[in-house]
């Protein structure tokens, strides 16, 4: 499943750039791709649902590569967190860097281990390639996770489950226009879930239990940002459409619609304005691992993974970011969302409110990655967040 992905963060992570600017330093270059595995390793509020994991990489940006700067570099770091679904927890990545051709970014082979304190452990393998000048990118993936967490069902008993998952991703981008990239995906899962307690499962059906998934997805996306791990001006778009179906061999037959949309702006030196709208829908014979699972991904802080999900999720934040010196930053956040059965239901559904602030350490200069420590608070819920990198 793709929310292995999500836990991991590995091939199978989050967006990136396409800077404008020649690059200055290639050594740096060369290593950014471990930084950004470091930094999508994060999204460790991704659940476990066969379709929750982002496939568009691990680095990006059209970056020139010069003829004495095709040596490959190995690179290792071990980077502690704090989620308020699995706990507190160490996970480590490795990645190998080789550009393939002058005019392309490095191409990447990545790993990593995960365990934390409420016995939720993972591995994961993803290769991430740049072919033809980074006309054409390639992403495989394959992680094997366990994770314990509690899914809230009708009538809100928080039922307790240890879920297995094993999830294999493969995409395929083609550079259709300037900054534009759209390709299929193919996703094939497994998912064995059980109750930590000798208890009832509730209104989680048996059959959903024990099951298959195999996904073909078409995804487009448009990158303007200038940077990865801290941009300051520039927006991110990005589209998904996934379709699991028994003819397919998926145990149930749905699809998924993931959007999102982020933008920055700089109103003065050492500030930024982040802006985040993202939605999921969900249709067809959804299971409950294939629903739209509130707080993961940031969206939106406060919330514990596994409360709140239903078919369609909505939600909107903004987050005010400012530099000090001695490398020290904070920020302050605050969004709404919800999650629903369909959109019919809008006009019933309820308000989730996010605030909080945060506080930050500047990690790597250059590329200026932050550690990062938030406090949320949601409805009747808050959490703290402790990892490598920006929320969004």
């Amino acid at each position: 499943m793709c929310a292995a992905l999500a836990l991991l963060g590995c091939a199978c992570a989050s967006n990136n750039p396409e800077p404008d600017q020649d690059v200055e330093r290639p050594e740096e270059e060369r290593r950014e791709p471990l930084r950004n595995l470091i930094s999508n390793t994060g999204q460790l509020t991704g659940m476990p649902s066969p379709e929750s994991g982002d496939m568009s990489g691990i680095v990006s940006g059209q970056l020139e590569v010069a003829d004495d700067d095709l040596e490959g570099n190995f690179l290792v770091a071990p980077v502690p967190f704090l989620n308020p679904t699995i706990g507190v927890g160490l996970a480590l990545g490795a990645a190998y860097m080789k550009p393939f051709g002058k005019n392309a970014p490095p191409s990447t082979i990545g790993g990593g281990v995960m365990y934390s304190d409420n016995g939720t452990r993972g591995v994961a393998l993803g290769f991430k390639g740049y072919f033809d000048e980074d006309r054409y990118r390639l992403t495989v993936g394959v992680a094997s996770v366990i994770v314990n967490y509690d899914l809230t069902v009708e009538g809100g008993t928080a039922v307790p489950l240890r879920q297995e998952v094993i999830v294999l991703g493969v995409e395929f981008l083609v550079r259709a226009f300037e900054r534009v990239f759209i390709g299929p995906q193919v996703m094939v899962s497994g998912l064995d879930t059980e109750l930590r307690r000798d208890e009832d499962a509730g209104a989680i059906p048996e059959e959903e239990l024990e099951a298959d998934s195999i996904a073909l997805g078409l995804r487009a996306q448009r990158d303007t940002r200038d940077s990865t791990f801290y941009p300051r001006e520039g927006s991110l778009s990005d589209v998904q459409v996934r379709a699991y179906d028994e003819a397919l061999g998926s145990t149930f037959s749905y699809r998924v619609v993931p959007l999102a949309y982020n933008a920055y702006i700089t109103p003065r030196e050492k500030e930024v304005i982040a802006i985040r709208g993202s939605a999921r829908f969900a249709f067809g014979d959804v299971p409950f691992y294939g629903e739209s699972f509130f707080g993961t991904k940031s969206d939106l802080r406060g919330y514990t993974v596994g409360t709140l999900h239903d078919n369609t999720l909505l939600a909107a934040q903004a987050e005010y970011r400012r530099e000090f010196p001695y490398r020290m930053g904070a920020v302050a956040f605050a969004g709404v969302g919800t999650v629903v059965r369909d959109l019919g239901a809008l006009d019933e559904a309820e308000a989730l409110p996010s605030v909080g602030f945060g506080l930050r350490v500047l990690l790597e200069k250059e590329n200026h990655v932050n550690f990062r420590l938030d406090f949320a608070w949601g409805k009747d819920q808050s959490a703290i967040y402790f990892w490598v990198g920006e929320a969004f």
